[in-house]
């Protein structure tokens, strides 16, 4: 379908709010079931008290699920980050086309953009523009102060920092996947 009509962009914008809403209902529900089926976690299917049932290999059940497939609740959860991240971005842009283009200017007035924020270049954070949470040079707050610390101390430059800062975050997500 393309989008030439204001009736489709409604239509579009109605399916996707609707898909939402049902999304924002269990995604806690959902954050602590990836949470929960990846190795490591407790499992539905991991027996009960002191005394873990066995298969008849004598492993734990549901380990077998883990030995020889991806972890896709690791994976998944890591999407489900990154999509929720995306969103807000997103939503974020299209929100400041539609305020941009709705304003009825006067010969005095004309259509000022809305503040808005955006995503780390470093971590990939979104920053909403608010005066506490907007970007600086292109960082979010904790990322703009770990490069002021990490160049006063190193006297590398923002490329080289960005590589350390990047590998930082990928130990962090893993340790917490």
């Amino acid at each position: 379908m393309t989008y030439t009509t204001p009736q489709h962009l409604e239509r579009a914008t109605l399916e996707a709010l609707a898909r939402l809403t049902a999304t924002h209902r269990d995604i806690r529900t959902a954050h602590t079931a990836l949470r929960d089926a990846q190795p490591g976690y407790p499992t539905a299917s991991g027996g009960g008290g002191n005394t873990p049932t066995l298969d008849a290999a004598g492993n734990p059940p549901g380990l077998d699920r883990h030995l020889g497939t991806l972890d896709l609740a690791a994976t998944d959860q890591r999407q489900l980050v990154a999509l929720v991240r995306q969103l807000g971005t997103v939503t974020t842009q299209l929100h400041d086309i539609v305020v941009r283009w709705t304003h009825t200017p006067t010969s005095l007035d004309a259509p000022k953009r809305q503040v808005s924020g955006g995503d780390c270049v470093a971590c990939g954070a979104f920053c909403s523009g608010a005066v506490n949470d907007r970007l600086r040079a292109g960082l979010c707050v904790a990322c703009y102060h770990h490069h002021g610390r990490w160049a006063t101390e190193t006297g590398g430059d923002r490329g080289d920092w960005m590589l350390v800062r990047r590998r930082e975050l990928e130990d962090t997500d893993d340790d917490a996947a």
